[in-house]
């Protein structure tokens, strides 16, 4: 997405609260000044400053836009101190200024102008977006948005970028999947501090596991090696749920626990074999952990069927799709084709997008109200894009708190958020290059491991 560099005003200021190591009347004495683009996230500055006196602890923020960020609390010495900035774009210029306090007493208060620099340029293969539907004032209803997208030469060849972009779709940060694994699943750890990235090998050779990572890269552990299928999800005690594909016939629901420990949950097989014999009859799309039902949510493209699984005891909950026996969908003309992304929304109904076997090139945004006593999906709500938006492979859906839901059209390169009333808030257009899972981020400073 070509955008003009925008000029911005970063602020680092030094808090003058709460007990000090050592007093001083006088504006601390700043030093060996370096602001410079991070060599692996060219959108990423480091400041480096020394000063004489300790603070009590610093605070980096910045203006974009004509609004001032969330600003990172950072430690602060005497001696030498570094932090990392995150959230500008490519390519644009940055003016520095440190507010300090030297003690409580006001009078060593005072501003320093550090200087200049200028983020670096993407990648020349990471394709961007264009925004192409916006708000009345021209910006998208997130603050940032963390998604992946494939940049190989066809999908599901590998090369894949994770990302994160800003309310008017620029890149303000990224991360390449190494080895040509590919990146479907990037999602905010339930720690808040850093980000899941899947490196999965499917349709691609190399070793499959996951990595979590901090944004200024002092974290990127890719130990922690699941034998993972194609899907994840995240428990809130920091497990991690996917599926696993040994063979054709052979496909685990698994949990890996923080401690090493494996478990093998389900067999999907065992379940859909009276029914599917098929190869690849239960393949999973996606495997989406709820915590407050306690339970997975395992999407079978195979047999084009939801089910729910007790996260604990792998007992087979409730389903509903194509598979004979489970709960009755209403009106019984709608049907479950290929679908992706089930996920229990705020208000407990279950969310996910599938293609409509009754129209070609057709895909449906369904809602429905789950009734156990009935055993039956009601629909409740569907959307389906005006323009005729499809994506002939995967697909990502989630709902707001305040109703608005984010769709992601898979191949077709299309994110789309809309509001409780189906009126469009926002269109990204990635030209047809595969996106993956989409989470709104309100605040970057949390997934800096700033030192």
């Amino acid at each position: 997405m070509a955008t003009p560099a925008l000029a911005m005003t970063l602020v680092l200021a030094l808090a003058c609260t709460g007990p000090r190591v050592a007093s001083s009347t006088k504006f601390p004495t700043v030093s060996d000044v370096s602001i410079s683009a991070d060599p692996n996230v060219a959108t990423m500055l480091w400041v480096s400053w020394s000063q004489d006196v300790p603070g009590n602890g610093a605070s980096v923020g910045y203006a974009l836009d004509g609004t001032e960020q969330p600003a990172m609390t950072v430690a602060a010495s005497a001696g030498p101190n570094r932090v990392a900035i995150v959230g500008i774009p490519a390519e644009t210029a940055v003016d520095v200024t440190l507010d300090e306090c030297g003690s409580a007493d006001p009078a060593s208060c005072g501003s320093a102008a550090l200087g200049s620099a200028t983020t670096g340029s993407l990648p020349t293969d990471l394709v961007t977006p264009d925004l192409t539907s916006y708000q009345a004032d021209g910006t998208a209803p997130w603050k940032f948005l963390l998604t992946s997208v494939e940049v190989g030469p066809g999908s599901f060849d590998g090369s894949f970028y994770t990302v994160i972009l800003d309310d008017l779709g620029r890149v303000v940060w990224y991360r390449l999947t190494t080895g040509l694994r590919m990146t479907l699943f990037p999602r905010v750890a339930v720690n808040g501090s850093q980000l899941l990235i899947d490196e999965t090998t499917n349709f691609v050779d190399g070793a499959p596991g996951i990595a979590r990572v901090t944004l200024d890269e002092l974290t990127d552990d890719e130990s922690t090696a699941a034998p993972i299928g194609f899907s994840y999800s995240e428990g809130e005690d920091g497990s991690i749920y996917f599926d696993e594909d040994v063979t054709e016939t052979q496909f685990y629901l698994d949990r890996l626990r923080p401690d090493g420990t494996l478990d093998r949950i389900w067999d999907c097989y065992a379940w859909v074999s009276a029914w599917n014999t098929d190869p690849y009859g239960c393949g999973a799309n996606e495997v989406q952990y709820d915590e407050a039902h306690h339970s997975v949510l395992w999407s079978d493209f195979g047999t084009s069927t939801v089910a729910e699984i007790d996260a604990e005891t792998g007992a087979l909950i409730r389903y509903f799709g194509e598979t004979p026996g489970g709960y009755a969908i209403d009106p019984s003309d709608i049907h479950l084709r290929l679908q992706h992304s089930p996920v229990w929304t705020p208000s407990g109904s279950l969310l996910l997008t599938t293609h409509d076997p009754s129209h070609l090139a057709a895909q449906v945004i369904r809602e429905f109200s789950i009734d156990d006593a009935a055993q039956t999906a009601t629909q409740i709500w569907s959307y389906q894009n005006p323009s005729g938006y499809y994506g002939m492979e995967e697909g990502d859906v989630s709902r707001f708190d305040n109703g608005d839901t984010l769709i992601g059209y898979g191949v077709a390169g299309i994110i789309e958020q809309i509001d409780a009333n189906s009126n469009v808030l926002a269109v990204l257009d990635w030209h047809s290059k595969l996106t993956g899972h989409m989470t709104e981020i309100a605040d970057l400073s949390p997934l800096i491991g700033n030192p």
